[in-house]
């Protein structure tokens, strides 16, 4: 290793700091590095019995679950191996269980995406300037593994449509930063900010707007052009919304009219129908009185002709 670079080892052989590695996240400030990974192995509930084509363990491997352990083990303990076949192995809990094939880790559900690793890095000589580390790209930003290479398992990585918020002041990249909400306005100093790469610098006349001189005058001249065309876009824009919503509520007034139509067409005819049958009952009270009042007076006629 060169001067300032840590020494590392994986399973006591010299670790490269320019080659891979793969983290295993243990808490929000803790993670370790590993430099073999195994994905997609498969068991079945109340199994002991992983299977993966190839998986080139060794009996006696000591490896951990990536991303989560399944259930049935635990996902900071560490397992040793016992190479059952080329496409199948157990785990144990110590070393003497898997050279014995002896007390076998049992899984209690079906998995076919299990992720584990093995290969310790550890550091040997510490950096006297920290150690960097880098995310492996493959085209756009793709952290593979669980937290430092954007994981495709990690439930909280970026992706696409969210929206990210970066303090560059709170986290050390930028001190002189400073956080802008939309619609504030800007004041950059020129004598220490460079803005060549997004902005134009005009010349001393835009700063005062006058015509004393032909450049001020033409100047002038350009932003009143444009303080119109602005004037005039805003008031199209206006106008064609009026113009929308008066045509809004010219269908919302034929719209009552018509309902004010049909409730009264309902009214009218209940109206009649009313009165009709008020008129009807009138009728049959009337002639029912005047049946009354003839079948009184035939017994009077009866008896005035017995007189």
């Amino acid at each position: 290793a060169t001067a300032n670079e840590p020494v590392m080892k994986a399973n006591s052989k010299a670790f490269n700091t320019g080659s891979d590695a793969h983290v295993k996240r243990l808490s929000n400030t803790t993670f370790e590095l590993y430099m073999t990974k195994l994905e997609d192995v498969a068991i079945n509930a109340d199994s002991t019995a992983f299977s993966k084509t190839s998986h080139g363990f060794s009996t006696g491997d000591e490896v951990q679950f990536l991303m989560s352990a399944p259930t049935g083990a635990s996902y900071t303990a560490s397992y040793f191996v016992n190479k059952t076949s080329n496409d199948a192995f157990t785990l144990h809990t110590t070393n003497a269980e898997a050279t014995a094939n002896t007390n076998a880790v049992t899984i209690k559900a079906d998995y076919t995406d299990i992720t584990i690793v093995k290969d310790k890095i550890d550091v040997d000589v510490a950096s006297t300037n920290g150690i960097h580390m880098r995310m492996k790209e493959t085209g756009a930003i793709d952290v593979d593994d669980y937290s430092v290479t954007a994981g495709k398992h990690n439930t909280d990585v970026v992706k696409r449509g969210y929206f990210v918020n970066v303090d560059p002041a709170a986290n050390g990249e930028d001190a002189n930063a400073i956080k802008i909400s939309s619609g504030e306005f800007v004041s950059i100093n020129q004598s220490d900010q460079d803005i060549s790469s997004f902005a134009v610098k005009q010349n001393d006349d835009y700063k005062n707007i006058n015509v004393r001189t032909v450049e001020g005058a033409k100047i002038a001249l350009t932003m009143i052009k444009q303080a119109i065309t602005k004037v005039a876009t805003d008031r199209a824009g206006l106008g064609a919304t009026q113009s929308r919503l008066n045509f809004t509520n010219d269908q919302l007034n034929v719209t009552k009219e018509n309902l004010s139509a049909a409730i009264s067409r309902i009214a009218d005819v209940d109206v009649a129908e009313e009165a009709t049958r008020y008129a009807r009952y009138q009728i049959l009270v009337s002639t029912g009185t005047q049946m009354l009042k003839q079948a009184n007076q035939l017994p009077q006629g009866a008896v005035e002709l017995l007189r």
